[in-house]
C-alpha cells in the first residue's frame, strides 16, 4: 500500500504516435483530489468485472487504494493501486500537464518503468483501467450529509469491509444502543404489519423505545408508512429504482433519509435536498432477514455523532449552533435549508421545520429534485 506524498522517480516508456492517451475527465479528477484533501489516503471497494470484454461473466469484490504523490520533478500525481485482478496494479493520474501529456492522463507500470495508458484495443492496461474506474462513480455517489461531511464516505467503506463480523447478539446491541430522547410508542398492530419486511433489529428498537431519537438527537426513527409517498420521486432514475421495495426508517436532524430494502440493503442514505442517493451497489444483492438485521446493528453501532453533524467555518457544530438559535427539534421536525436553499452560508440560516413541509416539493415532483 502507498502513503501520502509518495515521491516517485519514473522512466516513461515510448508511446505509439497514433495512440490516444486514456484521461480522466475534469469532474472525476476533481472528486479524487477533493476526497484526498478531505480524508487523506483512502480505500474504495467496487465490483470489478471478471472480464471487461464480457460483462455477463459477472463481478468480484475488489478495492482501490488511493493516495497523493509526486514525481521527482515535483509534478503532482494521484496514486491508485488496484487489486481487481490476480495481481495488484499501480496507476498514476497526472494532476497537471507533464511532458506534453494533459492533466488526467493515466500511467501504468511496475517499478520505475511506466507507460501511458491508451485506448488501443490491444492495451491490456487500458482494458483494466476501464473496469477499475467505475469506482469513481461510487465515490461521487457516496452519501455526504448535505454533501459536506466526508466521514459518511469513511463510514460506507467501513461497512463494506466489516459487515458480517458484527456479533449476532441483539440483547447486547440493545444494551449498548440507547435512546437520547424517548419517542412515541409503536403499537402491536404496526409492529406486526412490518414484521418480516423490516429488520428485526429495527422492530426491537421500536418495541423498546418507540420512535425515539438517538446519538444526541441527531437521528430519529420514523414510521415508514408516512414517508413511502416521498420515495418514488427520489429513487426515479437512480440505481435503486425497481430493485426492491424500499422504506424510510430514519431521518437525521438535517433531513437526510436512512432507507432499507425489504430484501436488500439497509445502508442507503438519501439527501432529498440535492437528490443524492448514496449506497454501495455490492449491497443490493438479496440477503436473508438475519443478515439484514445484523447489518443494521453494525451500521447503528458504527454511527457516531460526528457522522450526523457538520462544522461551520469556525469549527463549531452546525447542529448545536442551530439548536441554540432556533430551539430543539420537536416530533417530525428537522433543521432544513431556508427559502433560499443550499446557497453560500446556508448552514447559518437553517430553519426548524416540519419534515413533511420541508419535503413538500418531493411529494408533487414527478422526478428527482435538481441538485442546487
Amino acid at each position: 500500500m502507498v502513503t501520502a506524498a509518495l515521491c516517485l522517480s519514473i522512466a516513461l516508456m515510448p508511446m505509439a504516435v497514433d495512440a490516444i492517451p486514456y484521461t480522466l475527465d475534469p469532474e472525476h479528477l476533481s472528486v479524487l483530489r477533493e476526497t484526498l484533501d478531505e480524508v487523506g489516503e483512502f480505500q474504495q471497494p467496487y465490483p470489478a468485472l471478471v472480464d471487461v470484454t464480457n460483462p455477463e461473466d459477472g463481478t468480484v469484490d475488489a478495492a482501490v487504494d488511493v493516495s497523493a504523490g509526486q514525481l521527482d520533478d515535483g509534478t503532482p500525481v494521484i496514486v491508485i493501486e488496484d487489486d481487481g485482478a490476480e495481481d495488484i496494479a499501480r496507476f498514476l493520474v497526472l494532476e497537471t500537464e507533464w511532458q506534453g501529456l494533459p492533466a488526467g492522463t493515466l500511467l501504468h507500470g511496475a517499478g520505475p518503468n511506466m507507460a501511458v495508458v491508451t485506448h488501443a484495443d490491444d492495451d491490456a492496461s487500458g482494458l483494466r483501467a476501464q473496469g477499475m474506474l467505475g469506482f469513481l462513480d461510487l465515490l461521487m455517489a457516496a452519501p455526504t450529509l448535505l454533501d459536506l461531511d466526508p466521514t459518511a464516505l469513511a463510514l460506507q467503506l467501513a461497512l463494506k469491509e466489516v459487515t458480517g463480523r458484527v456479533a449476532d447478539d441483539l440483547p447486547e446491541f440493545l444494551d449498548a444502543f440507547t435512546a437520547s430522547t424517548a419517542g412515541e410508542p409503536v403499537d402491536e398492530t404496526t409492529l406486526k404489519r412490518w414484521q418480516g419486511r423490516l429488520p428485526d433489529t429495527l422492530l426491537a428498537l421500536w418495541q423498546r423505545d418507540g420512535l425515539a431519537r438517538y446519538l444526541e438527537d441527531r437521528l430519529m426513527l420514523v414510521n415508514p408508512d408516512r414517508y413511502d409517498a416521498m420515495l418514488p420521486p427520489l429513487l426515479a432514475g437512480s440505481a435503486l429504482e425497481g430493485v426492491d421495495t424500499f422504506h424510510v426508517y430514519g431521518v437525521t436532524a438535517f433531513g437526510q433519509l436512512f432507507v432499507c430494502g425489504e430484501n436488500t440493503a439497509v445502508e442507503i442514505v438519501i439527501d432529498p435536498y440535492s437528490g443524492q442517493v448514496g449506497m454501495n451497489p455490492s449491497m443490493l444483492a438479496a440477503t436473508d432477514a438475519e443478515e439484514r438485521s445484523a447489518r443494521l446493528r453494525f451500521l447503528l453501532t458504527m454511527l457516531e455523532v460526528k457522522h450526523l453533524d457538520l462544522t461551520d467555518e469556525h469549527g463549531h457544530s452546525v447542529y448545536a449552533t442551530t439548536r441554540d438559535r432556533v430551539g430543539a427539534l420537536a416530533r417530525d421536525e428537522v433543521y432544513a435549508p431556508g427559502p433560499a436553499g443550499l446557497v453560500d452560508g446556508w448552514e447559518s440560516n437553517l430553519i426548524r421545520q416540519n419534515m413533511f413541509t420541508s419535503l413538500e416539493p418531493m411529494r408533487t415532483s414527478s422526478g428527482r429534485p435538481e441538485a442546487p
